[in-house]
């Protein structure tokens, strides 16, 4: 399907400079980010200021949903908690995916269940979540996996110590919630080392701990024989995105 005419679009630059892979795409109508790679498919490389009359198979909708961009540095380097989706926003971003693992309705409702109670422990609800998502897919029936010491991590947040369900579905709440407990307590450790404030640069650090039990602050996308792009995934989920 075609674009509508006379799109201008123009790569986004300063003040924007932690998105150096977008482009921005506008009408009269809306504006949108697209991801550099995107454009490309649609053989349309090495851009410059013009205008664009159509971009086939490429549909311009209030509901685009962007993939990954990668961010990497500092904390200040990723996008900062006003520009996260709400809680609600996220989860029914990722219903779809949810179900596609094989969860049922009441699974994916106590997850939200699970969430909210544990929250209480003095962790945002969308931070909690999006660790779920970059975990298990929000997989109630998660495999078991090990880390590098050999421990098993188990659950919804595949956490050191966590009660795990391995291909089961239909659980109760109490199980989903004890999956979720295990994790969100291991996650508010982490972000005690980094004085456990209600702020990006307090959460990001603690993600990097969380995936890889140190940090180099100046890169939180050194995972130091972790995955790499664990703190750029994450912050992606808090945009709302899906990989």
């Amino acid at each position: 399907m075609s674009s509508s005419p006379h799109i201008q679009w123009y790569k986004v630059g300063s003040p924007a400079a932690s998105w150096p892979n977008l482009y921005l795409i506008s009408n009269a109508n809306q504006h949108l980010a697209i991801p550099t790679y995107l454009l490309q498919r649609h053989h349309h490389r090495n851009l410059k200021h013009k205008t664009l009359t159509h971009l086939e198979s490429l549909h311009f909708t209030s509901h685009f949903t962007m993939g990954f961009t990668t961010f990497s540095g500092p904390s200040s380097s990723f996008p900062p908690m006003s520009q996260w989706k709400s809680f609600e926003e996220i989860f029914n971003t990722n219903k779809t995916a949810m179900f596609a693992t094989g969860d049922t309705g009441p699974d994916i409702g106590a997850i939200w269940n699970a969430v909210l109670e544990c929250a209480k422990l003095g962790v945002e609800e969308r931070v909690i979540f999006c660790i779920i998502m970059q975990e298990s897919t929000g997989n109630v029936g998660v495999q078991t996996t090990f880390n590098g010491d050999g421990h098993a991590t188990a659950g919804l947040m595949q956490c050191d110590g966590s009660p795990g369900f391995p291909g089961r579905h239909g659980l109760t709440q109490a199980q989903i919630t004890s999956m979720v407990r295990a994790g969100t307590e291991h996650f508010k450790a982490n972000l005690k080392e980094f004085g456990d404030a209600d702020t990006a640069d307090t959460i990001y650090k603690a993600l990097r701990a969380y995936n890889s039990g140190s940090v180099n602050v100046n890169n939180l996308s050194d995972g130091r024989g972790a995955t790499d792009s664990y703190v750029s995934d994450v912050a992606n989920r808090l945009l709302g995105r899906t990989n």
